[in-house]
């Protein structure tokens, strides 16, 4: 997720973000679905926020 899908997530979903936070990772949006380059930095980014 980038920025600008946090903000647009944000303005269309404030009733449901009010008390939530979202996590940036900033990986950039240009991946194919489940490309394995793709996978490995989502898992490298996301490890610390799961444990």
């Amino acid at each position: 997720m980038e920025t600008a899908h946090k903000n647009k997530l944000k303005q269309r979903f404030p009733h449901l973000l009010k008390d939530r936070r979202v996590i940036v990772l900033g990986i950039p949006d240009r991946y194919t679905y489940m490309d394995d380059e793709l996978v490995a930095t989502l898992k490298e980014k996301v490890a610390s926020y799961l444990s």
